[in-house]
């Protein structure tokens, strides 16, 4: 059985390239020209192009689909804030922190911050997920 408690944390690092960028291109179809196109891109406030905004969102729902809490999370809710953009070649990193547990309703409330290799917030948010397998709380 899982064990969860206030405070726990998992985190991912992954890099912003060209490849990712180019296969949720693929993926979506979001060929949105501040994404591919550097010439234009270089006419933007952000100089160059940048990656999609759901890319923290992925690293996010990664985190919390296979590490915290993992197997059996299923997401009920989710607000997030960007805060700065990912240019392409960043290095990002997800976090999640629980935050509250319902054992009862089996529900976990988790926050998220994106951070760039050089430890710039990129975005923030919470999460609500539902477990669909019980588990326990562990108290200090």
């Amino acid at each position: 059985m899982k064990e969860f408690y206030i405070g726990q944390e998992a985190s991912l690092t992954k890099a912003a390239t060209r490849e990712a960028v180019d296969a949720y291109v693929d993926c979506t179809g979001d060929n949105n020209p501040i994404h591919v196109d550097e010439e234009y891109a270089s006419g933007t406030i952000f100089k160059e192009c940048i990656a999609h905004g759901l890319f923290n969102l992925g690293m996010v729902s990664t985190v919390i689909g296979t590490m915290l809490p993992g197997t059996g999370a299923i997401l009920v809710n989710q607000q997030i804030d960007y805060l700065s953009p990912i240019y392409i070649g960043d290095e990002i990193t997800a976090t999640i922190t629980i935050e509250k547990i319902n054992q009862e309703k089996r529900m976990i409330h988790l926050t998220f911050i994106t951070k760039n290799q050089n430890d710039k917030d990129i975005a923030e948010g919470t999460s609500l997920v539902k477990m669909m397998d019980e588990f326990s709380v562990y108290k200090s």
